[in-house]
């Protein structure tokens, strides 16, 4: 059996074996099970050994594997009416306290995929996938996006390839792959900032040709069809400021207008990655309750990642101390270090349900007076011509990302991340 790799590797499905159980105050009918950081919480029938399926809060079960189990709450959209679960009808997986008990995966046995036709007995421990047998079990859950945010298709002109502008690739848990990573490895930890992506690129973009040159062109007369500018972007959207085409269809461009901070300072061929924090000028914030003490209309931009790109789009990446050289030399600060050594010495939970700034990180950013923690760490490994990098969320951070998604809240980047090409 061959699996495809998931959509969102952070909100799939993976095969997984109990190997603790943990008892739960206040409950002496239920247990929990640690899992990736995160912890499920089932009835006194599973077992150490079991093997089964975990779902991490935030990840939104499929139609048909939510009936053929019978999770729905209404019991009327079951397999069998007769028996009912706890998900709502949006079938999402919520991040809630159970009798003061943390609860943030949905644990499932493998025999809950049979509907799929696939023989389970093949799946081993560590498969990640989101569909099987081409029938979808889960995906990322996103609230409907309305108004400016609709994704709409228009003509494409872009000057921008994306070789040269590359977006900053999806993060993985680090708690899915830490047994995984050798005891001396040599790791750097840095704080999570909850904010937006951002991109700033001084890069080679199409120039606008004359009716002369396009002429001149077409008869094989080498013309000079590239020139460097200035492009901003947030994570998967490129937004081309100097493109006199360029249209968009979202309410603020924060993103250009930080972005233009950078004008100047970043030399040919540098592609700075940063994080957003703060207020849009108009003064809506761009992370509800996250935003760092700056004043209403203010933000700010933290590097935490620089590359270089060649002319043939081929990238390398910035050590992390030449980041810290290149982000100072250029004015403009770099994501905090909490901590540097080698993968054994590692201790998670210091970095977790807590706030950097009042537990000692005096170089922290600090946190709004409505912030319920820091988000968490990245942990950056230096491989090669580029970092390999994870994240670790607080379980208290991920109770405030649910109690948003209940609110229907959607924050600035995933309204903005539609489709913007020029006509």
């Amino acid at each position: 059996m061959k699996l495809e790799a998931p959509k969102s590797p952070n909100y799939c499905a993976t095969v997984v074996t109990v190997k603790n159980l943990n008892k739960l105050e206040n409950s002496d009918r239920l247990q929990g099970i640690p899992l990736f950081g995160l912890q499920a919480i089932t009835d006194l029938s599973t077992k150490i050994g079991d093997i089964g399926i975990v779902f991490p809060a935030e990840a939104q079960l499929s139609v048909e594997y939510t009936k053929y189990n019978n999770l729905y709450r209404h019991g009327n959209l079951n397999e069998d009416p007769g028996k009912v679960g706890y998900l709502e009808d949006n079938r999402r997986i919520r991040a809630i306290k159970l009798r003061g008990n943390q609860s943030d995966a949905l644990f499932m046995p493998l025999e809950s995929l049979a509907f799929t036709g696939i023989n389970i007995t093949e799946l081993k421990e560590s498969d990640e996938f989101d569909t099987l047998n081409d029938i979808e079990i889960c995906r990322k859950y996103e609230v409907a996006r309305r108004g400016s945010s609709l994704r709409i298709q228009v003509k494409k002109d872009s000057r921008v390839e994306e070789k040269f502008f590359p977006k900053q690739t999806d993060v993985t848990q680090w708690l899915k792959i830490v047994d995984g990573i050798p005891d001396d490895e040599w790791v750097v930890l840095t704080q999570k900032l909850h904010g937006s992506n951002i991109r700033v690129g001084n890069i080679p973009v199409t120039r606008k040709l004359s009716l002369l040159e396009r002429l001149a062109k077409r008869i094989g007369i080498k013309i000079q069809d590239r020139e460097y500018s200035m492009v901003y972007g947030s994570h998967n959207v490129t937004k081309d400021a100097n493109n006199p085409n360029q249209r968009h269809f979202y309410d603020s461009d924060v993103w250009t207008q930080a972005g233009q901070a950078f004008n100047g300072l970043i030399p040919e061929n540098y592609i700075v990655f940063g994080e957003l924090i703060g207020w849009t000028e108009s003064g809506q914030p761009i992370q509800k309750h996250y935003t760092y003490n700056l004043r209403q209309s203010k933000n700010a931009v933290y590097i935490y990642r620089v590359l270089v790109v060649n002319n043939q789009g081929i990238t390398c990446d910035l050590s992390w101390d030449a980041v810290c050289d290149f982000a100072d030399s250029i004015g403009i600060p770099h994501v905090s270090e909490l901590w540097r050594g080698r993968k054994r010495d590692i201790m998670i939970d210091r970095f977790l349900d807590t706030k950097y700034r009042e537990d000692g990180f005096s170089g922290a950013v600090p946190l709004a007076p409505d912030s319920p923690c820091d988000e968490g760490i990245v942990i950056r490994l230096e491989k090669g011509m580029q970092p390999v990098i994870y994240k670790a969320k607080s379980p208290v951070f991920l109770g405030h990302e649910t109690r948003m998604l209940d609110e229907n809240i959607v924050d600035l980047e995933e309204q903005s991340d539609v489709v913007t090409e020029p006509v």
